[in-house]
């Protein structure tokens, strides 16, 4: 038996209805999201996602739910990406996730946790997807360490550089904070377990914390690409 069948059955026993993928890349989330989904018909799936989703979604959302599915038993909600979702949003979906109706599964993915609200990731169950980065090329992964050293050790120069290279399109900006995010924590836990210096550890704290407030800036607003990475590379 297939694995990912063996796990919607267990999930299915267990009860759980809402979920959040954290981990991996986009592709990887959303295509683990889609995994659970096992709907035997595209009309019982509702996707939502966009740059950028409001309270008026959520509640299309809802009121969607409340409907019974259409060729199976149940409807399955996937939200990509749900740090997109406005603080009203969110707030707006969390009844829902706690207590959605008994025919629905609600799947979110996300980077990373921290990038939603604590109170929509408690009614969540967590599916962590590794995070390493076999998904990325030699060049990919060199080019990450090389602006990591920038960010740390680079002029004022150097800094204003990367930002410009940096603020083609927002999703190029989203991608490149996802995968400084990744390194950054490695970065963190490899300096926790070999014990380095508090100074380090507390460098890579900061690069972390600001990449995630940085992420949450650009994919949940219209902020100017240029100037928020301006700011965030010449405060680190």
């Amino acid at each position: 038996v297939h694995a990912s069948i063996v796990g919607d059955f267990l999930l299915e026993c267990q009860g759980m209805q809402s979920f959040l993928v954290v981990g991996g890349s986009k592709l990887s989330r959303k295509n683990k999201a889609l995994e659970l989904n096992n709907s035997s018909s595209p009309l019982d799936l509702v996707l939502l996602e966009g740059d950028s989703l409001g309270i008026a979604h959520v509640r299309t959302l809802i009121h969607a739910l409340s409907l019974k599915p259409v060729a199976g038993e149940k409807k399955y909600v996937i939200i990509p990406e749900a740090q997109v979702l406005t603080v009203e949003a969110q707030n707006a979906l969390l009844k829902t996730l706690e207590e959605p109706p008994i025919s629905a599964t609600i799947i979110l993915t996300a980077p990373n946790a921290e990038l939603l609200l604590p109170t929509i990731v408690s009614r969540c169950e967590i599916i962590e997807l590794s995070s390493d980065d076999t998904n990325l090329t030699d060049n990919e992964q060199s080019l990450i360490i090389h602006h990591l050293s920038l960010i740390t050790t680079g002029g004022v120069g150097e800094r204003l550089k990367l930002a410009q290279e940096l603020s083609k399109t927002r999703e190029e900006a989203v991608s490149w904070l996802e995968n400084m995010i990744r390194a950054a924590r490695s970065k963190l836990l490899t300096s926790i377990r070999q014990n380095e210096n508090f100074s380090l550890i507390s460098q890579y704290l900061s690069i972390l914390v600001s990449f995630q407030k940085t992420h949450t800036i650009i994919s949940t607003t219209n902020a100017n690409l240029r100037l928020t990475f301006e700011h965030l590379l010449l405060q680190l």
